[in-house]
């Protein structure tokens, strides 16, 4: 088996690294041109760059071709963000060449270097498209600027929130060793400036001529607009989940033209910012901080609204702590007018179910079965609809729900495990019922009748009128056989089979033997006779049967539905 083989020393070094963000300055290229406000070891970020050396680019010298893939192994399974982000940079600098194959690259080494003139090539910038010329402000005059901006009441506010929230998640109590101590102590004197260099840094963005050029064949007016729209209901943080919505509306192949333009140019950029804690700016930043900056030049400023949230009753400030989550926000929250107007935290905006990741494996089940089955219950009766097992990724089917019946689910949801178990929640409804279906049966559900007053939403979104109807939904969509729910029978308005594909008609009798319902099979299958349609009968016992029952639909199959079913089903 092909692996990078590190010590325990080796282990330890990474580790203190990673502790200590300065893989983060790595990654960027250039470690040493970190300023004197930074909290960056250089002779750590050294000690670092000789291990690349010396273990990995040596391993691909003497293993030439080896897939990049495969390395991702032992420890560096764990690190493979590292990896790929040095085997790219390794590449941009001359030291490697990668070959295209398949879903990954062949790797060899491009020239043969010393230690010495392999860390002299990477500390260079040469080779690493970045603008020619960075002005930064300097640290007491960027401070002093962003300070009059937000004004001293409201950063005081600000810093009193995010330490408290720091203290409350135990984060300085995490030390191991002196080391960590240490950086701890580094975090705690800084955090002021950490906190206003981030809300701050781009205060003053001015940039040249080249660059506006640039800017101004994918920016409009349209797109400012709509951005001042966003701030003013997502709050002065939202920028990242704007930038998400603008790439939706230009389309990604738009986007990486811009991509591809910035870094082809940006040797003819020149920019000033406040960018005091971090060394430079990249090609693939500018768009961020340009976008950033716009909210200052508008003179838009924060609000400082602190609510409870109604899970937990824990402090939580809506434009700041739920800006890491705001690009789910539109689809999960359309009832709200501004941010402000969400009661739960951002441990709970979503109904996540509480574990404690870094204790999972002494984690034991907490929730009864009976209790489980209870919380199942009790959402199907609050939403009205019968969730899919999916319950927990896609909200979607809370969405008809009034703010009072949204925020009901919500509570409910955040006490609930999801269908399958994760790396942060040990056990979940499949684990502990078998399936969803059984899952559904035990919190009373019928599986084979309507269940009076509920529907059910099958994987694709389709409504069903019974859990029998979603199992045969959910086959089809699996299978990716497109199909029609409840076409029309010819010749009657009113009569409507339960799906169509390609000239089947599909029927599910899950109501056989009523009187009412038996008199309309009979009108059914008469029109069927009568029309020529191809009748594909399922009554409640065929359902473990569905792949016999089914199979001649296989024929209809699209194949170009795989990649959306796999993604949704997941």
């Amino acid at each position: 088996m092909v692996e990078i083989i590190l010590s325990e020393k080796e282990k330890e070094l990474f580790q203190k690294a990673e502790k200590m963000q300065v893989l983060n300055f790595i990654m960027v290229g250039n470690p040493s041109k970190a300023n004197a406000n930074q909290i960056v070891d250089n002779e750590l970020a050294e000690e670092i760059l000789s291990i690349l050396f010396n273990k990995v680019l040596k391993f691909i010298e003497k293993n030439p071709g080896v897939l990049q893939r495969s390395l991702y192994k032992g420890f560096f399974e764990r690190h493979k963000f590292l990896l790929r982000g040095f085997f790219y940079l390794a590449e941009k600098k001359g030291v490697l060449k990668r070959i295209k194959h398949g879903n990954s690259y062949k790797l060899y080494v491009e020239k043969k270097l010393t230690k010495e003139d392999f860390l002299e090539t990477w500390y260079r910038t040469k080779g690493i498209e970045e603008p020619e010329e960075i002005i930064v402000k300097s640290y007491p005059r960027c401070k002093q600027m962003i300070e009059e901006y937000f004004g001293k009441e409201y950063l005081k506010r600000l810093f009193s929130h995010v330490w408290k929230k720091l203290q409350e998640d135990g984060w300085f109590e995490h030390a191991k060793n002196e080391e960590d101590a240490r950086y701890m102590e580094i975090i705690k004197n800084n955090q002021y400036e950490i906190l206003i260099a981030s809300i701050g840094a781009c205060l003053k963005f001015e940039i040249n001529d080249a660059l506006q050029e640039i800017i101004d064949m994918y920016w409009s007016d349209e797109y400012e607009t709509l951005f001042k729209r966003y701030l003013s209901k997502y709050g002065f943080f939202s920028e990242e989940g704007f930038l998400t919505e603008y790439i939706k509306i230009i389309g990604i192949k738009k986007h990486n033209e811009l991509m591809n333009k910035l870094r082809e140019n940006a040797s003819h950029f020149k920019i000033k910012w406040c960018g005091f804690w971090w060394p430079t700016i990249k090609h693939y930043h500018i768009l961020w901080d340009y976008i950033q900056s716009l909210k200052f030049k508008w003179n838009i400023k924060p609000s400082m609204v602190i609510k409870k949230c109604k899970k937990c009753g824990k402090e939580f400030y809506p434009e700041y702590d739920l800006r890491g989550i705001i690009h789910k926000i539109p689809k999960y929250y359309p009832y709200i007018k501004t941010i402000n107007d969400i009661n739960f935290c951002p441990n709970h905006a979503f109904g996540e179910f509480n574990v404690v990741t870094n204790r999972r494996k002494e984690y034991t089940m907490k929730i009864s079965k009976d209790k489980m089955a209870q919380l199942l219950k009790e959402l199907i009766n609050v939403t009205g609809v019968i969730p899919p097992s999916n319950f927990k990724k896609d909200l979607s089917y809370l969405k008809h729900l009034n703010k009072e019946k949204y925020e009901q689910a919500i509570m409910i949801l955040c006490d609930m495990p999801p269908y399958e178990k994760s790396f942060s929640t040990p056990y979940g409804y499949k684990d502990v019922f078998g399936s969803w279906f059984k899952a559904l049966a035990a919190a009373g559900v019928d599986i084979q009748k309507k269940a009076r007053g509920y529907t059910c939403l099958a994987e694709d979104g389709h409504v069903c009128f019974s859990l029998g109807e979603k199992k045969i939904d959910d086959w089809l969509y699996r299978h990716r056989i497109p199909h029609e729910k409840e076409p029309k029978y010819p010749g009657d308005s009113n009569l409507r089979g339960d799906w169509k594909v390609g000239n089947y008609f599909i029927e599910y009798w899950g109501l056989k033997g009523e009187k009412d319902y038996d008199d309309k099979i009979f009108l059914k299958k008469e029109i069927a006779r009568e029309n020529k349609i191809k009748l594909i009968e399922i009554n409640p016992k065929d359902l473990n049967n569905l792949d016999e029952k089914l199979h001649i639909l296989l024929k209809f199959a699209d194949n170009k539905l795989s990649k959306k079913v796999n993604k949704r089903t997941q």
